[in-house]
């Protein structure tokens, strides 16, 4: 390795001057190919503008992917992101498979808001160099700006791993994601209260959080339900599930989706996921307080239900925000809230809300019946959101 370079890479650039200027009175060809070496002789001066002018020069006699590329990077730190992105898709079309160029132009365009597009060049970049951590810390960035939070950890947790030592930023964005997961969610409603043609009604939520009750409802009151006898009816439910097996291979197989146009189906909430962009959605979400939710499953798994484990409790708040996030990313899905202590303590409203939000008449005296209160066996006395 010669001595420009060695001083270079130990950032001693008064010395790497030095050498330069040498090596240009030894070899008048030489001069010729310094561009880089003055470009960065110069950014490590903090004299910006006459690397960008020394580079906009190579360019001009010679221009290839490499110099493209630095300039962008320096138009980068100048937060000046639209020569930048100009930049880089030059650098790109003349060479597009290099990693970096791609990784760079998503960090150009996550500082540009452009979320989505900053995803695609993020996995291109992680398509043509697997193990690169900054491809994956850009793309965990991209996906937290979209609301993403799941597969943005992922991304942040496999930087991490990549580069322990180095991506300290990576496992600081990790500790804010599990942050935001675990805080109060306000959820709101996304609806316009009509009837779509060919919608398939989801009746969601967590776990023993209302979901078997509220099929019921809507299959008495007239709703057609796509059910199947897979599970039978118990101790925990002894009006039934509702449920249909097909849906927890959802994942795998999704097809099935093309039966329950115009029908109720009961998907839980790590599912909603898979759905299909194929169809349009009217997704009831059932709300319950989460101790009461916990209480209620260590009950039914034979445990103590008046022990409360944080890490399910924390795993429950962290779906809800997931849940929140992929709604306001699905153009085809709208979604209701519907209150479990609503549904029994003002089921005329909850039910009315459902009516409005499915969109066609049904039978409301007959759904007013399916609910029982003394099945209310869970309840949290003090309520903690």
């Amino acid at each position: 390795m010669d001595l420009l370079t060695v001083s270079l890479q130990e950032k001693d650039y008064n010395i790497a001057e030095t050498y330069l200027n040498k090596l240009k009175t030894l070899n008048s060809t030489f001069r010729l190919n310094t561009y880089f070496s003055e470009a960065s002789i110069l950014l490590g001066k903090g004299e910006v503008q006459k690397a960008l002018t020394i580079l906009q020069t190579a360019k001009d006699r010679n221009p290839n992917s490499e110099v493209w590329y630095q300039i962008g990077k320096i138009y980068l730190n100048l937060e000046q992101f639209e020569e930048a992105r100009h930049a880089i898709e030059k650098a790109i079309e003349f060479e597009t498979d290099k990693a970096k160029f791609h990784q760079t132009m998503a960090v150009i365009l996550v500082r540009l808001g452009e979320y989505e597009e900053a995803v695609e060049y993020a996995l291109t970049s992680i398509e043509l160099v697997k193990y690169f951590p900054e491809a994956h810390f850009i793309l965990g960035e991209a996906l937290e700006k979209m609301g993403d939070m799941e597969n943005a950890k992922k991304a942040f947790e496999t930087a991490s791993k990549l580069k322990p030592v180095e991506h300290h930023r990576a496992t600081i964005a990790i500790e804010d994601i599990d942050e935001k997961l675990t805080e109060s969610l306000v959820p709101t409603d996304k609806s316009k209260y009509k009837y779509r043609k060919d919608q398939i009604v989801i009746v969601s939520g967590l776990p023993r959080s209302g979901t078997s009750v509220m099929m019921q409802m809507i299959d008495k009151g007239g709703g057609e339900v796509l059910i199947d006898e897979s599970r039978q009816a118990d101790e925990s439910n002894p009006r039934g599930y509702f449920e249909y097996k097909p849906v927890m291979s959802i994942h795998n197989d999704n097809s099935w989706l093309e039966l329950a146009k115009d029908k109720t189906v009961k998907v839980v909430a790590p599912l909603l996921k898979f759905l299909s962009p194929k169809y349009r959605y009217k997704v009831i979400f059932m709300n319950r307080n989460i101790d009461e939710i916990v209480k209620s499953q260590q009950k039914m798994m034979g445990k103590d239900p008046d022990t409360l484990p944080v890490s399910l409790i924390n795993s429950y708040k962290k779906q809800l925000h997931i849940v929140e996030e992929w709604k306001n990313r699905q153009a085809g899905v709208e979604l209701i809230y519907v209150n479990y202590i609503d549904v029994l303590n003002d089921t005329d409203k909850a039910i009315n809300k459902v009516v409005s939000f499915i969109g066609v008449d049904m039978k409301k005296d007959a759904m007013i019946k399916c609910v029982d209160r003394s099945l209310y066996r869970n309840k949290i006395e003090s309520i903690s959101k």
